[in-house]
């Protein structure tokens, strides 16, 4: 700001005050600085939530790691190949919907990760993490196919669901995505705002198969 003294001289002092200055932070910084408050105050949804646990069922919350959502080019319906990427060993790839897929890991990214694997992807796919959106439950044991069949119209029967096979379906009113592991170990990732709702539904479907 300019200031003239009764002398007709003109001097300049600084706008900011001492004690009021901001800090300059690159975009980068400050998207790495966001991330990492994110993950650090957000909790899992369903941490309160106790596991299902009988010789028959075991229904358990999977703790939250990563999950992305990867979409291709409609006409290049193949996945990526995640021996190329930096995504670790636990990753796995899940298909959503044709030229769509969930990238999953169990442990928890970073901000420079995700830069770095959303660098390799492109320019064949888009990357968006959904791991602040979305939340994993573990099912294992025979009876699993006939426990969604009571809140699903799907058809989860061995014949019709192979091994490795993914869907989007609905279990009552919620949308779920369904993944088979194994031949008794079965995956259901949802919304996370409706995490808690799908899982006590699964306990409750759960109780006839659990004596």
């Amino acid at each position: 700001m300019a200031k003239k003294s009764s002398s007709g001289t003109v001097s300049t002092t600084s706008s900011h005050r001492r004690g009021f200055a901001i800090p300059y932070l690159s975009i980068p910084r400050m998207r790495n600085s966001m991330h990492s408050q994110e993950r650090s105050i957000r909790r899992d949804v369903l941490v309160d939530k106790r596991p299902l646990i009988s010789s028959d069922l075991k229904i358990r919350p999977i703790p939250e790691g990563t999950i992305v959502h990867l979409l291709g080019h409609p006409h290049k319906p193949e996945g990526p190949d995640l021996g190329v990427l930096s995504v670790g060993a636990s990753s796995e790839l899940r298909p959503v919907s044709p030229s769509q897929w969930f990238l999953i890991a169990d442990e928890v990214w970073g901000a420079d990760r995700h830069q770095v694997v959303a660098n390799e992807l492109r320019p064949k796919y888009s990357s968006v993490d959904q791991s602040h959106g979305r939340v994993r439950i573990l099912l294992e044991g025979k009876h699993v196919g006939a426990l969604l069949s009571k809140g699903s119209g799907a058809d989860f029967s061995d014949a019709s669901f192979a091994l490795g096979k993914a869907i989007v379906t609905l279990l009552g009113r919620i949308t779920i995505h369904v993944t088979r592991l194994d031949q008794e170990r079965w995956e259901i990732i949802v919304l996370r705002t409706l995490a808690e709702s799908v899982y006590d539904d699964l306990i409750q479907m759960g109780g006839e198969f659990s004596a």
